[in-house]
C-alpha cells in the first residue's frame, strides 16, 4: 500500500503575515518654548493594518500634546497624523529635555495587529524656558537710627533678596552685599551672624525663589551727622555655564530665549539713611 504513495509529495502554498508592524515619526526631535510657540511632528505606520488601529502619544514631564490618540485603517495607515506639542509654563527658569513614547493602544481593531516593540519610536522636546534670570531686592530705601554710644545697641531695619528664576541641579548661588568702607552700618544675614562690611545670602535648586533677609545694623560715630550708605551687590555662581555669572551689580544671561544672549540687568542698591 505503501507503494501507492511513492512520488506522490506535492508542494502547496503558504501565506506568512508579518504582523509586526512600526510606526514611521518625523521629526524625532522638536523644540518649543515656554509661553510662546510649539512644534508638531507626523506619525504613521509601516504596514497597513487589516482593520482599525490606534496609536497612543503620552509625554513625560514639561509639555502637552495633542490629539493623544491616533486612529489609523486600511486606507490611511501610511499618511501621516500632525501631533502638536506645546510647552507647559512653569517658574522655575530652567530648560528641560523631555520625551513624547508612542505605542499601540490595547484593543485595536486588527487583533492580529503587533508594534515591534524596537517600532516605537520616541520624540524627544527640548523646552526653553522663558523666566529671565534675575534679582529682586526689596525695599530699597531704609532709615535707621545711629545709637548714641555702642553700649546703646544699635536700631536695625531688613531687606530681602531673592533670584526671579530657577538654577540647575548642581548649581549654586549666592549674593553678596557690601555696605561701604564708611562703617556706618553693618550687616547680617543667616550666612554670616556677626555685623560685617560684606555678607552672603545662598540659593540652591530647591530654595532659589525663597526669600533671603539681610539686616542693617546702624553704628554708632562721634561725627554728629545724619549720613546716607549704600548697599551693593553681586552674584557668585558656581556651576559651569550657569545662567547666574559674577559681576558687580549685575546679572548675566547665559541662555535666556526671550532676551539677547550675554545681556546684563541690574542689581538694586539698598539706600540707607543713618540718622543722627
Amino acid at each position: 500500500m505503501g507503494a501507492e504513495y511513492d512520488g506522490a509529495a506535492r508542494t502547496l502554498p503558504v501565506t506568512v503575515r508579518d504582523d509586526d508592524a512600526g510606526l514611521t515619526v518625523r521629526p524625532q526631535a522638536v523644540t518649543v518654548r515656554e509661553g510662546g510657540s510649539g512644534s508638531s511632528y507626523t506619525v504613521a505606520l509601516s504596514k497597513a493594518p487589516r482593520g482599525s488601529v490606534t496609536v497612543t502619544a503620552s509625554p513625560a514631564g514639561a509639555v502637552t500634546v495633542t490629539p493623544g490618540a491616533l486612529t489609523y485603517d486600511a486606507t490611511s495607515w501610511n499618511t501621516g497624523q500632525a501631533v502638536a506639542v506645546s510647552a507647559v509654563d512653569d517658574p522655575d527658569g530652567v530648560d528641560e529635555t523631555v520625551t513624547v513614547r508612542h505605542a499601540g493602544a490595547a484593543g485595536s481593531g486588527d487583533p492580529g495587529f503587533r508594534f515591534a516593540a524596537q517600532a516605537t519610536e520616541d520624540v524627544t522636546v527640548t523646552v526653553e524656558d522663558d523666566e529671565r534670570p534675575g534679582v529682586t531686592v526689596r525695599p530699597t530705601t531704609l532709615r535707621v537710627t545711629e545709637p548714641r554710644t555702642p553700649a546703646d545697641g544699635t536700631e536695625i531695619a531688613t531687606y530681602t533678596v531673592v533670584l526671579n528664576a530657577g538654577i540647575k541641579a548642581g548649581e549654586d548661588v549666592s549674593i553678596e552685599a557690601d555696605a561701604g568702607a564708611s562703617g556706618a552700618v553693618r550687616l547680617t544675614s543667616a550666612m554670616t551672624s556677626t555685623p560685617s562690611r560684606r555678607v552672603r545670602v545662598g540659593f540652591f535648586p530647591g530654595t532659589w525663589n525663597t526669600a533671603q533677609t539681610i539686616t542693617v545694623h546702624a553704628q554708632a560715630d562721634a561725627n554728629g551727622q545724619d549720613e546716607r550708605v549704600t548697599i551693593s551687590h553681586r552674584i557668585d555662581a558656581w556651576a559651569p555655564k550657569s545662567r547666574y555669572y559674577t559681576g558687580t551689580n549685575q546679572v548675566l544671561l547665559f541662555s535666556c530665549p526671550a532676551c539677547t544672549a550675554e545681556k546684563a540687568l541690574s542689581i538694586p542698591n539698598v539706600t540707607v539713611t543713618v540718622r543722627d
